[in-house]
């Protein structure tokens, strides 16, 4: 009895001395009530109280701090081996990009190949953003006597990933010095299910097989990977000046397909949008869409606050030949928007893999929102990552337990 006495006596002491010093904040030296602390105290869980209105609970993803074991740059023998990721006409857009970028990658990873980039379409990629070191994926591929290539043309084609788990020994079996993808797809259910490649996903990645996937992997490969030009980087920098102004500024963002949604959907997400920011003035607003209509009408509805970047939007798939310096600026945009969005607090985002790629850049994976076709909006607790054809369920079904 006298230990569970002391035990409630610690407790109330631990509660008292607590509510004094919340008492000590909420009131200054003079004893008046400080209204600014008690703002500040609660402002950091305005965010998260006002999200929770649309569902879910707030998901936190660990940072794989791990470095990947990049292969070490080949020398000019006929017996260097290469990977590239080819962009040259018709890669589908940034999302699309990604993905062959992030798979040919890890390609390159698994097998130990030197990565390469060969992205000239709509513009050369290497005026925007650069080689990491220590990669040099904008080295040229020297041209010597008895190499050998294969080329891959994989857009919008996922059956190559059977191919990728069945074969037990890929660098065998695709044993061509220069391997060129021209590709969108995603093969890390390829790489992940195929169980002689475990033990290789460990080395080179410090994760076992079942956390190998596009969703984990993206911001880890993406910073391995890229970094901006300098002519990008004070671009964008300006641009983030501009939406981050103070430490204390927040950005609230959506990403809007109108392709993937459905008529006046956007109504919905300006309620979102308005209701995020109404409590705070020191959010602005970025809105990134393949609609100048929408464009227009975000402006229209926040005004002073939004966050526009210039520039003509568009598809850059689809960008005419004839007009070379347009191209480069209509990816420069795209590319400007997609980093913007990777800096977003708040972010809404259509079912396209633009957003969902921009949102595997945030960590914690906290504030994240999905626009569903029909305008309604899920609190993530994950990425919401596409599966084109839904393969990963028709393809791999039952794999995870096969290798247990």
């Amino acid at each position: 009895m006298a230990t569970a006495t002391r035990h409630i006596l610690t407790g109330f002491l631990i509660m008292t001395a607590g509510g004094i010093l919340l008492w000590m904040y909420m009131f200054n030296i003079s004893g008046h009530y400080d209204y600014k602390a008690v703002k500040t105290l609660y402002a950091r869980k305005a965010v998260s109280i006002e999200a929770n209105k649309y569902g879910g609970a707030i998901s936190q993803t660990k940072n794989a701090s791990s470095r990947i074991k990049v292969p070490a740059v080949p020398n000019n023998s006929t017996g260097a081996r290469y990977v590239v990721y080819m962009c040259q006409h018709l890669c589908g857009g940034w999302g699309d990009r990604l993905r062959g970028i992030m798979s040919t990658f890890a390609w390159s990873v698994l097998n130990g190949r030197q990565f390469i980039i060969e992205h000239t379409w709509p513009c050369d990629l290497r005026k925007f953003l650069q080689p990491k070191p220590p990669l040099r994926w904008a080295d040229n591929i020297p041209q010597r006597k008895g190499m050998t290539t294969r080329r891959f043309n994989l857009i919008d084609n996922n059956s190559f990933l059977q191919e990728i788990q069945k074969t037990k020994n890929l660098s065998d079996t695709f044993h061509e010095n220069v391997l060129r993808f021209h590709t969108n797809g995603d093969m890390f259910p390829g790489f992940r299910y195929n169980k002689d490649l475990h033990k290789t996903i460990r080395q080179r990645y410090g994760v076992g097989f079942k956390e190998f996937t596009f969703e984990k992997m993206f911001k880890r490969q993406y910073d391995t990977i890229f970094e901006m030009t300098p002519y990008f980087s004070e671009m964008f920098q300006s641009i983030l000046s501009e939406a981050k102004p103070t430490i204390k500024s927040k950005l609230a963002c959506l990403q809007f397909r109108q392709l993937f949604q459905a008529n006046n959907t956007q109504k919905n997400a300006w309620a979102f949008l308005k209701n995020i920011t109404s409590s705070f003035q020191s959010y602005k607003i970025f809105v990134t869409t393949d609609s100048e209509e929408i464009r227009k009408e975000a402006k229209e509805i926040f005004g002073s606050v939004i966050v526009d970047p210039a520039g003509a939007i568009g598809n850059i798939d689809h960008a005419p030949r004839a007009q070379r310096e347009h191209n480069c600026h209509l990816l420069e945009k795209t590319l400007l928007d997609w980093h913007l969005l990777t800096q977003c607090d708040v972010l809404l985002h259509s079912r396209s893999g633009y957003g969902q790629q921009a949102s595997m850049m945030k960590e914690p994976f906290t504030d994240i929102y999905a626009l569903a076709f029909n305008g309604t909006i899920t609190k993530l607790q994950k990425p919401d990552f596409k599966q084109p054809g839904g393969y990963m369920d028709t393809l791999f079904r039952n794999m995870t337990e096969k290798y247990q």
